[in-house]
């Protein structure tokens, strides 16, 4: 069964810059495979060129968090997450995130995902930008609830976002004297 994960939108202008390290890295060391005869220049060549792999592996990363704080700027970050705090009155099958009229997430869970939640992980839903001002979330959660019974439930939130990053994290509970699964917001500004 296909998962659908919120991901980053693809930018061609990352992927220039790395073929352009690429290319600079491939024309700026020696090829090993030109040279036939055995010298004692290859150990020295072999250095140069993981030492040249290393700084391109850093450059990658340092471009991928310029490219974070350009999309993601400090003030306007938001994170929203997801954890089970008792999973014995519902089993989560699948959630789905709209902010402010728009699905920014869904996934479907795997077992394994679900007991990694259940033994105290959580699921970072939701990694983007988010304007000052207020907003509407709106989660929907389908899974099974007591006695393996089908269960859909939706829980809201309206919160008011200011400079800096806001966290938001949702958490499965359970009402013991209902019997019935709680869904809970700690918000984080």
């Amino acid at each position: 069964m296909p998962r659908i994960t919120h991901s980053r939108p693809f930018y061609p202008f990352s992927l220039f810059i790395v073929f352009v390290l690429l290319g600079l890295l491939t024309h700026s060391v020696p090829l090993l495979a030109a040279d036939s005869t055995p010298s004692s220049d290859q150990p020295a060549l072999q250095n140069d060129l993981e030492l040249a792999q290393k700084k391109l592996i850093e450059l990658k990363r340092d471009l991928q968090q310029l490219e974070t704080d350009l999309l993601f700027p400090n003030g306007t970050q938001v994170a929203l997450f997801l954890s089970i705090k008792a999973p014995s009155l519902f089993a989560l099958d699948s959630v789905k995130v709209i902010l402010d009229d728009s699905k920014v997430a869904s996934h479907l869970y795997t077992d394994r995902e679900l007991d990694a939640l259940t033994r105290g992980a959580s699921h970072n839903l939701y990694n983007g930008s988010l304007s000052q001002g207020k907003h509407h979330l709106l989660m929907t959660f389908i899974g099974r609830g007591p006695d393996g019974r089908p269960y859909r439930k939706a829980a809201e939130l309206d919160f008011k976002k200011s400079t800096g990053t806001l966290y938001v994290e949702l958490i499965i509970d359970a009402d013991s004297n209902k019997k019935q699964p709680t869904f809970l917001y700690h918000v984080w500004p």
